[in-house]
């Protein structure tokens, strides 16, 4: 554990404590036991257990809590061994991917919205809409919210004196920006990384080119191989220049594995990712790390989305007392600032402001949730939806993406490829 790390566990027990010796109403609910789940590393476990310790104590006194937690793969693989058995937990974290795969075993959330039970009136209603409702029932709650962003190396901007990108960049200023730092740097750091493989930003730039969203919430969707090639013939624009980093070097990178980040581990200066990863990539390395937002196109692009979510199983015994404590959790200032920026930045704008004032100035995490914040509140272009089997998808991207980067594939042969294997990918 981290030495900032250590500091911030202690920091949240002891507000546990204090909130725990702190005389509130106890909200009413019957006595039970009830069983919570979710993935995530040391930190998330640290502060979602003193976060329910405290509601158990001085909210919602008649609930005891047992608590589960383990890694993203092997949490999935869990849960749908449990739900499968019927012996799921009560109070479940999902994702938006994870709603659509469990929507005929989760419980709609709508009757307890409709009656006050559940207030989401602090949650942005099209992110609710497109990512936690399926045919009309709320099977999951947007909990923590992130923003598509560019990760990048301040120190390296510093070092080199090169102004670090304004609001408004282009693609065509990003790629500039890229091959200034590797100029000035003579080869030793990249400017960028090379993100011509990750699906995740090709849905960026689609939407910064037409104003729409790659998917459609049927499944269907709106670029063709035409756009596609375009977007590989950037890349390989910036590849020929010297911008970004060679295929074999990117191809270590392993989505995810911000161990593996270009940016953390000092490969190059600029990486598209998600603005929640900062933290990580912070603890990851010295030099500082500084979210910027996507660059702009046309349309708007940058926006949130649901980092995570919580369910409810619709097997679940205790759906009253799993849904006052998601109300908690998602709400109370108090509990807010327990759980802090261990999920990303909260999903209302309450909870928030909350955790951005006990920041201190300095910290990271204090920047990346501002920045959320911003996102939130300014021009923004729609949320893509993530229909079932869109993960597979994004490996397909991934795999013929890096057969054009080694140069296995053109740049129009590779999005031929790619539409025509997607169906098989889709409809396995």
């Amino acid at each position: 554990m981290t030495e900032l790390l250590f500091r911030r566990t202690i920091h949240i027990l002891a507000i546990a404590g204090i909130m725990a010796a702190t005389s509130v109403a106890a909200m009413s609910a019957s006595a039970a036991e009830l069983r919570v789940s979710w993935w995530g590393g040391d930190a998330r476990q640290v502060a979602t257990n003193a976060a329910l310790d405290a509601i158990s104590k001085s909210k919602l006194t008649d609930i005891t809590f047992v608590t589960e937690s383990q890694g993203r793969a092997q949490y999935i693989e869990k849960l749908a061994t449990q739900i499968a058995g019927g012996n799921a937990p009560d109070l479940v974290q999902t994702a938006s991917q994870d709603v659509q795969e469990f929507k005929g075993v989760l419980l709609d959330l709508k009757p307890y919205i409709d009656s006050g039970a559940l207030d989401v009136s602090g949650i942005d209603a099209s992110m609710l809409a497109r990512q936690g409702t399926v045919a009309g029932k709320v099977l999951g709650i947007p909990f923590s919210i992130q923003s598509n962003a560019v990760l990048s190396n301040g120190t390296v901007f510093a070092t080199y004196g090169i102004a670090p990108p304004a609001e408004g960049w282009t693609w065509e200023e990003y790629g500039a920006a890229a091959k200034a730092i590797s100029d000035a740097s003579g080869g030793s750091i990249k400017g960028a990384a090379d993100d011509s493989s990750i699906y995740y930003i090709y849905e960026g730039w689609f939407q910064a080119r037409t104003g729409k969203t790659v998917w459609n919430a049927d499944g269907t969707r709106n670029d063709t191989p035409a756009d596609l090639e375009a977007w590989y013939d950037y890349w390989a624009g910036l590849r020929s220049s010297g911008a970004v980093v060679a295929a074999d070097q990117q191809a270590v990178h392993v989505w995810g594995d911000n161990t593996t980040s270009l940016v953390v581990t000092g490969k190059a200066a600029l990486e598209g990712f998600v603005s929640s990863a900062t933290g990580s990539y912070q603890g990851l390395m010295k030099d500082l790390v500084v979210p910027l937002p996507v660059p702009k196109g046309e349309f708007p692009n940058n926006f949130i989305s649901a980092g995570t979510m919580f369910s409810v199983p619709a097997s679940s015994k205790n759906a009253d007392q799993a849904v006052a404590t998601l109300n908690l959790l998602l709400n109370d200032p108090e509990v807010a600032v327990l759980l802090s920026m261990t999920r990303g930045s909260p999903g209302t704008v309450a909870a928030r402001e909350a955790v951005a004032a006990a920041l201190v100035a300095g910290d990271p995490l204090k920047a990346v949730v501002q920045f959320d914040s911003a996102v939130a509140a300014g021009e923004r272009g729609a949320i893509w939806p993530s229909p079932a089997g869109s993960s597979d998808a994004n490996g397909l991207f991934a795999r013929i993406g890096q057969q054009v980067a080694f140069g296995e594939l053109t740049s129009k042969d590779g999005a031929k490829a790619f539409f025509d294997q997607l169906p098989g990918v889709l409809n396995r």
